[in-house]
């Protein structure tokens, strides 16, 4: 995320012109939304797994637990995709509202 931020320049306001907001620090965003994801998905996997493993398995290990926990983690793939899209959606809406205020004033 610090190579992120130190990559993507800040926006650049011409000297005595209003500062109108910009599209912000989608480079950041995205490497928070991207590890947000990968923890997400792995708390998912390791439960999926540990549910699976105590209602599932048998006693003398013949189990596929791993296979439900996987199934867990491609879904809280797509809860991550769907709430960062709901996400980008709201702030893009907000951007949009500001530009209207700032030029419509």
């Amino acid at each position: 995320m610090l190579i992120a931020n130190g990559v993507q320049p800040a926006p650049a306001v011409e000297a005595g012109a209003a500062a109108q907001p910009g599209p912000g620090r989608w480079l950041v965003r995205t490497a928070v939304y991207l590890c947000g994801t990968v923890v997400v998905v792995l708390v998912a996997i390791v439960a999926g797994a540990d549910y699976y493993t105590r209602t599932e398995c048998t006693e003398d290990g013949d189990c596929l637990a791993v296979l439900g926990g996987f199934v867990w983690g491609a879904v809280a793939v797509l809860a991550c995709g769907l709430a960062v899209l709901v996400i980008e959606i709201g702030l893009w809406r907000r951007r949009r509202r500001k530009t209207a205020e700032v030029g419509g004033g």
